[in-house]
């Protein structure tokens, strides 16, 4: 059993009780993704059973249920992960060689988020009168069902740039299309942008730089050619 840093859970090996987690019984002689789990921080694997924890402090099992150590109000044996019934919060999972799974949970954990963008920290370059768009991702760390109020500045203010979220509000987990217009009347130069999620009393901020370049006049015309220059008067050969 590994976790991968991306939060996916790879099973391989014996699968008499469904502890791979592939919906069969059936072993395993290659690593398999394990459906459905995402987000995954901590994994712990018993006696012909899994666990995991995912980052909104939820606990997952599968496998062998004989003694209920799946937790889900059963004695069914799972192919697939089940959410523990009860502990949220949750930061580590013991599943045990017998009949029993215990879990840890953050002393007075309260709901938490994370928010990223794939702006962060590359620097974008844009084009007054052109404009860009990108997901703003919101993740939950412990609880779920957040409501997460987006927000954005820019640094130093500037008429000119506008922001806007196609839903300035989310659920934790989901995201939101945030689109950058910049006007012609913007000059070049670099400015400091920053998303903001709110919820409750918890918020958090990712920043990244955005360049503008310019290729053109203010107002869209093209710069005009220079005119050329007549050449020098010879008087030898006379003058216009």
């Amino acid at each position: 059993m590994a976790l991968r840093s991306d939060g996916t859970v790879w099973t391989w090996g014996f699968n008499c009780c469904g502890q791979i987690g592939d919906g069969t019984t059936s072993n395993r002689i290659i690593a398999f993704r394990v459906p459905g789990l995402t987000g995954i921080t901590k994994i712990s694997a018993g006696g012909d059973m899994s666990a995991a924890v995912r980052n909104d402090g939820t606990v997952w099992t599968w496998g062998r249920n004989l003694g209920g150590e799946l937790g889900d109000g059963t004695t069914t044996n799972r192919t697939s992960p089940v959410q523990v019934s009860g502990p949220s919060g949750a930061i580590e999972v013991a599943a045990g060689s017998g009949s029993h799974t215990g879990a840890i949970t953050a002393p007075d954990a309260t709901p938490d988020f994370t928010i990223d963008t794939p702006y962060h920290p590359t620097t974008i370059r844009l084009i007054p009168s052109f404009n860009t768009s990108a997901l703003v991702t919101t993740h939950a760390r412990y609880g779920s069902n957040q409501l997460i109020n987006l927000t954005a500045s820019i640094n130093p203010p500037t008429p000119g740039i506008a922001i806007t979220f196609n839903s300035p509000a989310v659920i934790a987990g989901a995201a939101s299309t945030v689109t950058m217009q910049v006007d012609e009347s913007v000059p070049a130069g670099t400015y400091t942008i920053t998303f903001t999620g709110t919820a409750g009393g918890t918020v958090h901020s990712t920043s990244f730089p955005l360049t503008l370049t310019r290729t053109h006049n203010p107002g869209g015309d093209p710069a005009p050619e220079p005119e050329p220059e007549d050449p020098p008067c010879n008087p030898r050969l006379g003058c216009p």
